[in-house]
């Protein structure tokens, strides 16, 4: 597979080894704020939904930005409109 170690818990956290991963993989590592967002969206799907529909919703949230940072936009304005369609989708009271 890779030559990226898997997670230890006591060893790191779960966000220096998703950096870890970007590095692994060539790409930008994901800054703390964005960390936070994808995080927070992950959350409002996993309660607003089945569970099992947070990680595919955050790797479409993921191509959006991708698609959207492409197009000129900032990457906080594109995971702000992911998060306003994740509210349309679950409603008003899925997001803090």
């Amino acid at each position: 597979m890779t030559s990226t170690p898997p997670f230890e818990p006591d060893a790191e956290t779960a966000a220096e080894w998703v950096g870890r991963l970007a590095v692994e993989l060539g790409v930008e590592p994901l800054a703390p704020r964005t960390q936070a967002e994808v995080l927070g969206l992950a959350r409002e799907v996993a309660h607003g939904t089945e569970r099992k529909a947070a990680p595919l919703a955050a790797f479409v949230a993921g191509r959006y930005v991708q698609l959207a940072v492409a197009d000129g936009r900032d990457v906080d304005e594109a995971l702000l409109e992911v998060s306003q369609a994740v509210e349309r989708l679950l409603g008003p009271s899925a997001t803090p």
